[in-house]
């Protein structure tokens, strides 16, 4: 997950690569289609013809904005659907920016809640947390890194009717976008079982999502304690472990599961480790995932 601390300290720095536009909107898309098919939400994508496809800017924020509004939307609609719309937004006198706008006919955002919806732990009012979960950090990182891109984002909604939540940020043309071929896109993820160890909801989703789209097998838990007693059932290629989680903690599970033994090689845990990941590696070589860092946004 994005560290929230560390934008507001201004410690993060935005890549500048070349970029498919819409295999990027359609990929997005694409990791949240089974979530959104589960739940009888149609998603449906329009990308303006005159939009320039070959575009340069920081491709891993703009999936990580992306993901968290799609995923939003997704969440709060039981009937209809979501769209995702890109156009070219044409300031007064500014560059020409791309404008993002995710809309849903979801439950809508009363009116006295929407100035507020972009900080920090803020949700429309308590039964939204309730009932949906999150922490109330996802939109407010969203507009962080929007401004960041020194774009602008907003929202518009109205209860029982839906919301869209819109993002313009300036993108410029690339000389030439690289068309990845078959090989390039394989990740050869094996037979690799991997426990997912996460307290919220939408989060469990979105990494499951990501996670299975490459091939990984993935069991999910709610707390620490649960991952302790998975794990002496069933041995896991890798352990991906929250912190903080009702019950018990990631940390003291982590403590308890590596004191379990396993006989997985030191050398690979060392590995592993940087990328954040918790290893319980069974006596057989790591598959390559298994050092990938793994960043999700969830509300």
């Amino acid at each position: 997950m994005l560290d929230f601390s560390k934008l507001e300290e201004g410690a993060v720095e935005l890549e500048s690569e070349p970029f498919g536009l819409r295999k990027l909107v359609e990929d997005t898309v694409a990791l949240l289609a089974d979530q959104a098919e589960r739940k009888g939400v149609g998603l449906a994508i329009f990308v303006d013809d005159g939009l320039c496809d070959g575009l340069r800017g920081d491709t891993g924020r703009l999936r990580q904005i992306l993901l968290n509004l799609i995923c939003n939307a997704v969440k709060f609609t039981n009937h209809g659907g979501v769209t995702i719309r890109v156009s070219e937004d044409v300031g007064a006198g500014g560059p020409p920016q791309v404008r993002f706008a995710i809309s849903d006919t979801g439950i809508g955002i009363p009116d006295a809640a929407l100035d507020q919806m972009f900080q920090r732990f803020v949700q429309a009012d308590g039964s939204v947390s309730r009932e949906f979960g999150g922490t109330g950090l996802g939109l407010a990182i969203c507009r962080r890194l929007v401004e960041l891109m020194g774009g602008e984002i907003g929202v518009e909604s109205r209860v029982g009717s839906g919301s869209t939540f819109w993002f313009s940020v300036a993108l410029a043309p690339a000389a030439h976008v690289e068309q990845p071929g078959a090989e390039d896109l394989a990740i050869d993820a094996g037979a690799v079982r991997l426990l997912l160890v996460e307290d919220t909801e939408a989060n469990q989703e979105l990494v499951s999502t990501i996670l299975r789209s490459v091939g990984v097998e993935v069991d999910i838990v709610s707390n620490g304690a649960e991952a302790v007693e998975a794990v002496q059932v069933c041995a896991y290629d890798l352990v991906l472990m929250d912190v903080h989680m009702p019950v018990m903690g990631g940390v003291q599970a982590t403590q308890i599961i590596r004191s379990l033994g396993g006989g997985g090689s030191r050398r690979r845990a060392r590995a592993a480790r940087p990328a954040g990941l918790n290893p319980r590696f069974r006596n057989r070589p790591s598959p390559p995932i298994a050092t990938a860092p793994v960043r999700t946004v969830g509300t």
